[in-house]
Formats: structure tokens, C-alpha cells, sequence
């Protein structure tokens, strides 16, 4: 057992942003019972996807994880935010 203090990371992965949010939307996929949060279509839901598109690195998450879920980033009933 580590009793530095520090957390040690087993495995790594090695691919762009969209990539990693893709592996990790199937390997939670892979679970049972595991879906997007459906959300209640409103202003909301796009105003802040716009806003998280201005954070290149959570967007590009987000459509990695929509295109895991075999669905579009801009289906507003469905919440793909990390």
C-alpha cells in the first residue's frame, strides 16, 4: 500500500480528447443500466453546451461520449456534459 499520499495511476490512456471520452462512455456502457441523464427540454440545455463549447477540452469529451452512446451531441433531451 502507497502511504504517500499521492495517487498512483494504473493504467493511462494515450488518445486525443474525443477518444478518451469515447472509451470511457463504452466501458460505462458496458454496465448494466448505464444511459445518459435524460434532462427536461429547455433553454437551458443548449445555452450550455454553447457555453462548454468555449472549453475545447470538455467538448470534445462530450462528443467523444454522445458518439459512444450511438447519439448526437445536440439532442437536447439527453445530457452528455462530463
Amino acid at each position: 500500500m502507497d502511504t504517500s499520499g499521492f495517487m498512483t495511476v494504473g493504467t493511462s490512456l494515450e488518445r486525443d480528447i474525443y477518444e478518451i471520452g469515447s472509451h470511457l462512455a463504452s466501458l460505462a456502457r458496458s454496465a448494466p443500466h448505464v444511459e445518459p441523464a435524460s434532462t427536461f427540454r429547455d433553454v437551458a440545455q443548449p445555452v450550455q453546451r454553447e457555453y462548454v463549447r468555449g472549453a475545447t477540452y470538455h467538448f470534445e469529451r462530450m462528443k467523444g461520449i454522445a458518439a459512444a452512446f450511438d447519439s448526437k451531441l445536440d439532442d437536447d433531451e439527453l445530457d452528455f456534459k462530463p
